[in-house]
């Protein structure tokens, strides 16, 4: 297990942040579901709903990893082990100021930190798999930008919600061998792990990507003076993630906390998705299966996997153009009132 912070980038310094905790298993058959912690509850891109409602598991504060944000952590982790498995794990952690466990009693998991300064040496996270991450995370961060441009929209601002549901896809996106050889790296095990073959035909996982395709991309949007590659995959803001709050902190920070959630409100981006009318949805799902109908082959059974929930996206579209148009028809114009 281990955190990472993440930025979300802007035409302007943005100030915007989600911290990840990350938790993964020798093998790679059990890559729980991040744990985000964000800067406030209350997003407009939520749409009045909670990040546990959206399907996250999902924290706010200061966008920092607290002694009690992990003791949450652990307790989530243990009920999964516990209904996924029943029986007795061992958690690596960072010798972080915030893991703070010693006082809870959990039924399936052990923790065991990590010696100080050593998380590069012996942390699987650390040896490979955040670095595999961060390529296909930034990878939709530069194709969303492209499908911005082609929209004439703006195409470097990203909502919290876009960026939470890039994360977690990037994150299933992760071939299962690199968990694997990440965690031969480290040698914590007696014995090497065999290397599974490269999975990227399972309809999740995608090939890890390179250089050349991210500069590529880089250069597709036109930039006067594109940042170098290995400063785009990490950048210097992602550092510090945990916090060690004061009693005067914790109390300016309650203060704050509805200040923040307000301006969070004002300064919401909007979805992308919510730059198009629904006509405009159903159209672009016609023109996305003919396309795909033309350039790839039909018998394929991720292609028709794709077209079938393409149609089935449709078909929900349409009913809701439908379900409005009646709404509208059986509404009473105030004008009416005056014309009896």
């Amino acid at each position: 297990m281990i955190e990472y912070m993440l930025t979300l980038v802007g035409s302007k310094k943005d100030k915007t942040r989600i911290t990840i905790a990350f938790t993964i298993n020798a093998t790679g058959t059990d890559r729980w579901k991040p744990l985000y912690i964000g800067h406030a509850n209350k997003l407009r891109c939520f749409k009045r709903k909670t990040g546990e409602e959206l399907g996250f598991f999902y924290l706010h504060n200061k966008a920092w990893m607290t002694s009690i944000f992990f003791e949450a952590y652990l307790r989530q982790f243990n009920g999964h082990i516990g209904r996924t498995r029943g029986q007795n794990v061992l958690l690596l952690i960072d010798n972080a100021p915030s893991h703070a466990f010693e006082h809870l009693t959990l039924s399936y998991v052990e923790v065991c930190p990590l010696p100080p300064n050593t998380t590069s040496k012996l942390q699987p996270l650390d040896a490979g798999i955040i670095s595999s991450f961060k390529r296909h995370y930034r990878k939709h961060q530069l194709e969303h930008a492209l499908n911005c441009i082609e929209a004439t929209q703006h195409p470097y601002k990203v909502d919290q919600l876009t960026a939470m549901r890039w994360i977690q896809v990037a994150w299933n996106e992760i071939d299962q061998s690199v968990f694997v050889n990440c965690w031969n790296h480290t040698t914590l095990l007696s014995n090497c792990l065999q290397v599974p073959p490269l999975l990227a035909m399972d309809s999740a996982v995608t090939v890890q990507p390179r250089d050349e395709e991210l500069t590529a991309l880089i250069a597709s949007l036109q930039l006067e003076k594109p940042m170098a590659i290995e400063n785009f995959l990490d950048p210097v803001e992602e550092t510090q993630v945990h916090a060690i709050l004061t009693d005067e902190e914790l109390l300016a920070a309650a203060q704050t906390q509805e200040e923040d959630e307000d301006q969070e409100e004002a300064e919401g981006v909007l979805p992308f998705i919510e730059c198009f009318s629904k006509e405009e949805q159903a159209k672009a799902c016609t023109i996305v299966m003919a396309v795909l109908e033309d350039r790839e082959k039909i018998d394929s059974g991720e292609v028709m996997l794709m077209l079938r929930r393409l149609r089935q996206a449709q078909a929900t579209i349409r009913d809701e153009i439908r379900v409005e148009k009646e709404m509208r028809a059986g509404q009473t114009l105030i004008t009416s009132f005056f014309n009896k």
